[in-house]
């Protein structure tokens, strides 16, 4: 059953095609041309990080580190609970995930950063 009187007017609603409800067409375009260049800026910039190379295969630097980083906080979850201070971290696994993160940094910055 409709909810819409029999004497209503039919009306067609034309959305503008972009990301956001009510683009205008020069945000549109510009969208659009994020979306042809991103692809080309993320190849160029990945030719930029640096490689280890671990027992003769090449590994990117980000990837040592994000697994520094997860090993960096499962080290410091024992101590956490062991010094009962864990409880009183809340959300635990956006703190535990913002830790691996923030390790993962510190190992970039010292050990690959040319500063």
């Amino acid at each position: 059953m409709s909810m819409v009187p029999a004497s209503a007017p039919h009306r067609s609603v034309t959305r503008p095609r972009g990301l956001c409800y009510g683009a205008s067409p020069d945000e549109m375009r510009m969208q659009r041309a994020i979306r042809r260049v991103s692809p080309v800026l993320a190849a160029v910039v990945a030719g930029c990080d640096p490689v280890v190379n671990v027992a003769g295969a090449n590994f990117p630097a980000w990837l040592i580190c994000a697994l520094a980083g997860a090993f960096g906080a499962a080290v410091v979850r024992p101590v956490l609970v062991a010094t009962r201070v864990e409880p009183y971290l809340w959300p635990v696994a956006i703190v535990y995930a913002s830790l691996a993160v923030l390790i993962a940094c510190v190992v970039y910055v010292v050990c690959f950063s040319r500063l």
